[in-house]
């Protein structure tokens, strides 16, 4: 009889339990934190920043097996909270497009390589003539998002276009992106915590694929 207290194998977030008790699981987030978030990946990605700014390179994804993802891979949480919680996840992740085009408006006239940066660059009519490397990134979770949830259930799924806060300039260009970028950071903060606590409770290929959203994370202000 398998022993449930026993390790299976290792995976991105170590020693990888069948049904893993609290400990067992915070052992795990605590894992996943100083492999993924460490203030010295922290500090790299603040040295690359500069870069990209001169020469944009979106990161490839690693190869995902999408077929062999299934239910299975979901450890120590219920498969109906697991997909309720990625429901959320992918309707908050949707409206990728007016999140980058409120930071870019608030960023426009304080930090202009940073507003091409996060989205892009847009012509006296507004049209949008380039992409931002964000938006470029983050516009790819959503159809990952949609792919596990067809995957684990053999269903089809649109998610919900969430009405984004849009541009409200004050006459104080500084305090306006201040508080803008407050709220911005405070959500990629709570996207990543998500990605982290799905990845400790997931393994093989669906972990590989919840690892891209949240190894990608870059604050858009």
């Amino acid at each position: 009889m398998l022993n449930s207290l026993s390790p299976l194998a290792e995976d991105l977030a170590g020693q990888n339990y069948p049904s893993p008790h609290y400990l067992q699981t915070q052992r795990r987030i605590r894992s996943l934190i100083d492999k993924y978030i460490a203030v010295e990946k922290l500090h790299e990605r603040l040295q690359d920043l500069p870069i990209q700014f001169t020469n944009p390179q979106p990161r490839p994804w690693k190869p995902i097996d999408w077929q062999t993802i299934n239910r299975n891979q979901i450890i120590g949480l219920d498969a109906e909270v697991f997909l309720s919680i990625l429901i959320g996840a992918m309707d908050t992740e949707a409206p990728i497009r007016g999140y980058t085009q409120t930071s870019r408006q608030y960023l426009e006239r304080l930090h202009p390589q940073m507003a091409r940066f996060v989205g892009g660059t847009v012509g006296e009519n507004g049209e949008l003539l380039e992409l931002g490397l964000w938006e470029k990134e983050e516009r790819q979770h959503t159809p990952a998002l949609i792919k596990i949830y067809t995957q684990l259930t053999g269903e089809k799924i649109t998610p919900k276009l969430r009405t984004v806060r849009g541009y409200l300039p004050t006459d104080d260009a500084n305090e306006d992106l201040y508080r803008h970028g407050l709220h911005r950071i405070a959500t990629e903060y709570g996207a990543t915590c998500l990605y982290i606590w799905l990845m400790a409770h997931t393994t093989g290929a669906l972990q590989d694929v919840l690892e891209e959203p949240k190894s990608r994370r870059r604050s858009p202000s």
